[in-house]
């Protein structure tokens, strides 16, 4: 069986709202993929994934962590440790995630030292999970770090996901003015990279936060 397809065929089905056949083709891969080979950690991080989708998270953390323990490369690891990372965050276990991303950062400043888009999503996890802790001084501090090393890399996704995070953080503080400007500048940068779907978003989110 092609697991690229298969994989995309469940995904597609999930996202159409057809949840029973998404389940029937990760059995399907469950059946067929077994752990000696080498698409295995393809369908467990595709697993994960559909997982974290459901946010059956105690489920996704299960599969990130036999990712993590079958992990043979830095990249793995580092790949493995950044969704439990994400996903303890979604489980409001903010030290489990905080724990999850200081061991990402050390692997990135081991293995990808030169790489400042992996220190940049790093640092934007890291200061979203300070932004849901309330603990917005951090916050602020740890995601204009994140900003710096997005626009060294040029990526116009994570520029834009980090200043929505900070208009949201200046939103949550009343510092309406603020938010403005970096909704402002998270909807230029998804436009840069295509994401409209996350323009509408900030639009809609923008509409509910200054509604007069």
């Amino acid at each position: 069986m092609d697991i690229n397809t298969t994989i995309d065929q469940a995904f597609e089905a999930f996202h159409e709202g057809d949840e029973k056949e998404a389940e029937r083709l990760f059995a399907t891969l469950k059946n067929n993929v077994k752990p000696e080979d080498e698409d295995y950690t393809q369908y467990l991080s595709a697993l994960g994934y559909f997982y974290t989708l459901k946010l059956n998270l105690e489920k996704a953390k299960e599969v990130y962590q036999r990712l993590l323990e079958g992990a043979e490369s830095a990249e793995d690891k580092y790949a493995a440790i950044h969704e439990l990372g994400i996903v303890s965050r979604m489980d409001s276990e903010f030290e489990a995630a905080k724990d999850y991303f200081a061991q990402e950062a050390a692997i990135i400043s081991t293995d990808f030292a030169d790489d400042d888009l992996l220190k940049s999503v790093n640092r934007y996890e890291l200061g979203y999970v300070y932004m849901q802790e309330g603990k917005y001084t951090e916050a602020v501090q740890i995601l204009k770090e994140a900003l710096q090393l997005a626009e060294k890399a040029g990526d116009a996704l994570g520029i834009g996901s980090i200043h929505r995070a900070l208009g949201e953080l200046n939103a949550a503080q009343d510092n309406q003015n603020e938010a403005k400007e970096h909704f402002k500048l998270a909807k230029k940068n998804f436009k840069n990279a295509g994401e409209e779907m996350s323009v509408q978003e900030i639009e809609m989110l923008e509409s509910i936060i200054f509604e007069d």
